[in-house]
């Protein structure tokens, strides 16, 4: 693993940013004109090791880079770094994530720099979460100190790992451990998306692993056996969501998909698919605020770009758990905004009480979103596919893509 540089953010580090200017080029012609441009520099930002309070679950912690006025700062997990909105008033700063429905972090500056405040997420699944944070100022970004422990690491839990969760069940994991104890990688329960980019360490025969990105707040907490190969902890998302779960080590490993049609059913019973009768369909259920619904969107989009010309249509239908139509339009407008969507998207109101009943009764093995189902011409099913391999499994998520592309393509084929 390679600390994160600070420069390469124009942050504080005792330490000059790298030269901004142009590269020469080799060979400029006497009477070419040379104009100087000025490069505006980058500006300087503050660099926070932060935490928000999961109560009995410990504290999620996560690096934040903050500018010294109001600006665009930083949140950083493992080896991705994401944008937010900081706007400063004296003291006081509010950090909003460009995420859908209400992510937001405020906090007042002390004397020594220490920030304390909360962080609120207002949405559907779960209604209203705020939990404290606290951040202070560290010089550099550096992973082994995400969780701050100075025990020595009793294994390396590198390598592909089988999850048995106790609601989401089998899932699969992959982690990367360097020598100071400093751990990235995924995890995936079940037929959901991934908990991406998680970062953190082994402190002696515990691994503790965290994501925040202002959208998912993420923490695991395990025991690694004596031997190494077993893990024993829980998933947390939000501190709401707390599930138990084991692991083993399996290099051999492959997930497989677990959300399918009920025995006998053919099509879906969905008046949404009538305009598109006898046209082969790519058919998309998500929430705006689903992580992995949001990392899968962008590959949907080159795939539509593929395949419209050859006459693949695109539908997807939002089920953000919200009965509020025009607050559902709303954020199906920002969605589509923010990832540049092309085709339909059909907000639906629903609840969590409900969200159950108002998915087509064909589809079986589900337990969230994306799901994805390839339609025939005729209306017939293709295929159905539940979850989402992203940016941080890179293995897994060039496969999946593959596979979209193959089934999408044979689509095309009758």
């Amino acid at each position: 693993m390679v600390a994160i540089s600070l420069a390469a953010f124009g942050c504080k580090s005792g330490k000059e940013a790298p030269s901004s200017s142009p590269p020469a080029t080799a060979k400029t012609p006497a009477t070419a004109k040379t104009e100087q441009v000025e490069v505006a520099p980058a500006p300087a930002l503050t660099w926070y090791r932060a935490e928000l309070d999961f109560g009995k679950r410990g504290p999620l912690p996560f690096f934040l880079a903050l500018p010294d006025a109001s600006g665009e700062g930083v949140l950083q997990n493992g080896e991705e770094p994401t944008p937010v909105d900081v706007t400063w008033s004296g003291d006081v700063v509010k950090i909003v994530p460009r995420v859908s429905w209400i992510s937001e972090l405020s906090a007042t500056r002390a004397a020594d720099g220490t920030l304390t405040g909360s962080f609120v997420r207002d949405f559907p699944l779960w209604s209203r979460v705020e939990r404290a944070l606290t951040a202070k100022v560290v010089p550099e970004v550096k992973p082994s100190d995400r969780f701050a422990g100075e025990t020595a690491p009793a294994a390396d839990v590198s390598g592909t790992w089988k999850f048995d969760f106790k609601e989401h069940r089998l899932g699969k994991g992959k982690l990367v451990m360097t020598s100071d104890g400093a751990v990235t990688g995924f995890i995936r329960p079940g037929a959901l998306g991934d908990l991406r980019f998680l970062a953190g360490e082994v402190q002696g025969k515990k691994l503790l692993l965290s994501q925040f990105n202002g959208n998912a707040a993420n923490l695991v907490t395990a025991e690694l056996s004596a031997d190494g190969k077993k893990l024993t902890g829980t998933m947390s998302m939000y501190d709401v969501w707390n599930e138990p779960f084991t692991a083993t080590r399996s290099e051999d490993f492959e997930y497989g998909n677990r959300v399918t049609l009920k025995r006998g059913a053919t099509k879906l019973a969905l008046p949404q698919l009538e305009k598109y009768r006898g046209k082969p369909v790519v058919l998309v259920f998500f929430a705006t605020w689903c992580p992995s619904c949001n990392d899968a969107t962008p590959f949907l989009v080159e795939l539509e770009q593929k395949f419209a010309p050859r006459g693949v249509s695109f539908l997807s239908i939002a089920m953000d758990l919200s009965d509020d139509q025009a607050t559902l339009e709303r954020e199906v407008a920002k969605f589509k905004e923010r990832h540049k969507v092309p085709w339909e998207v059909v907000a639906v109101p629903t609840t969590p009480e409900r969200w159950k009943d108002d998915m087509p009764p064909e589809i079986e093995g589900w337990m969230g979103y994306p799901i994805t189902v390839f339609i025939k011409p005729d209306g017939t099913i293709h295929t159905t596919y539940g979850g989402w391999f992203g940016p941080a499994a890179k293995d897994e998520n060039a496969k999946l893509r593959a596979q979209f592309e193959a089934w999408t393509d044979e689509l095309t084929r009758g």
